[in-house]
C-alpha cells in the first residue's frame, strides 16, 4: 500500500516537471518569433529618407532660374522730348540778337544734350553759334559746367545764368532745364564780339529756348 501511494507521488511529479519545460520552450518560442515583429518600424525608417532628399533637389533650379536675368539696361530720353531742336530758335530771332544773318542749322547731339548748329553769315565773314539742351538735372548740369571757371554771373533769365568771355558760352538752368549757348565772341559785325552785347544776346536767345522747352 505505501509503495503504490510512493510510485503515483513519483509518477505524478514527473508530469508536472514534463508540463513545466514544455510551458517554457513554448514561452521562449513564442518571444523567439514575436522579435521580429517589433523590429520592423526601424526597417520602415529608410523608406522615407529618399523621399526627403528628393524634395529637396528641387532648390537649385530656382536658384538658377534667379540668376539668369539679363541685367536692365537704361537710355537717357529728353523729356519733353525735342525731336527738332533747331526749331527752338528762327533766324528771325537769332538775327536780331546777334546782329548778324542765320542761313540755317544742323542737328547735333552731345552725351545728353540734343541741340543745333547754326549757320551765321555777317559783313565781317561766316561763323557758327551752337545751342545744347538737356530737359533733366538742370541744376546739376549748371554746377558742373561752372566749376571750369571763367563764368560771371547775369541775371533776367532762368533761376541762374553766366557767361564765359573766354570762350563765348551763355549757360543757364531752370529747375529742369539746362541750355548752353555757345556765341561767336569773335565774329566781327555780331553783337556778341563784346561782352556786354554777348550778355545780352544770350539773354534773349535763351529766354527764346526755354519758351519751347517747358
Amino acid at each position: 500500500m505505501n509503495r503504490s501511494v510512493r510510485l503515483s507521488g513519483a509518477v505524478a511529479l514527473t508530469v508536472l516537471v514534463v508540463a513545466g519545460c514544455s510551458s517554457d520552450k513554448q514561452q521562449k518560442a513564442s518571444s523567439a518569433t514575436s522579435a521580429p515583429s517589433s523590429s520592423t518600424p526601424s526597417s520602415s525608417a529608410p523608406s522615407s529618407a529618399p523621399a526627403s532628399s528628393g524634395s529637396s533637389s528641387v532648390a537649385p533650379s530656382s536658384v538658377g532660374s534667379s540668376s539668369a536675368s539679363p541685367p536692365v539696361a537704361t537710355t537717357f530720353v529728353p523729356e519733353p522730348d525735342i525731336s527738332k531742336p533747331c526749331t527752338l530758335l528762327s533766324d528771325g530771332v537769332i538775327a536780331s540778337a546777334l546782329g548778324v544773318r542765320s542761313t540755317g542749322g544742323k542737328t547735333n547731339s552731345r552725351a545728353m544734350f540734343v541741340g543745333c548748329d547754326y549757320t551765321l553769315r555777317g559783313a565781317g565773314g561766316a561763323g557758327t553759334m551752337t545751342l545744347y539742351v538737356a530737359t533733366t538735372r538742370g541744376p546739376q548740369i549748371y554746377s558742373a559746367t561752372q566749376e571750369g571757371g571763367g563764368f560771371a554771373d547775369v541775371s533776367g533769365v532762368g533761376t541762374q545764368a553766366a557767361y564765359n568771355a573766354e570762350d563765348g558760352r551763355f549757360i543757364v538752368h531752370t529747375d529742369k532745364a539746362f541750355v548752353e549757348l555757345m556765341l561767336p565772341f569773335n565774329m566781327k559785325g555780331a553783337t556778341s564780339s563784346s561782352t556786354t552785347g554777348a550778355e545780352k544776346a544770350g539773354t534773349t536767345l535763351a529766354k527764346q529756348v526755354l519758351t519751347g522747352v517747358h
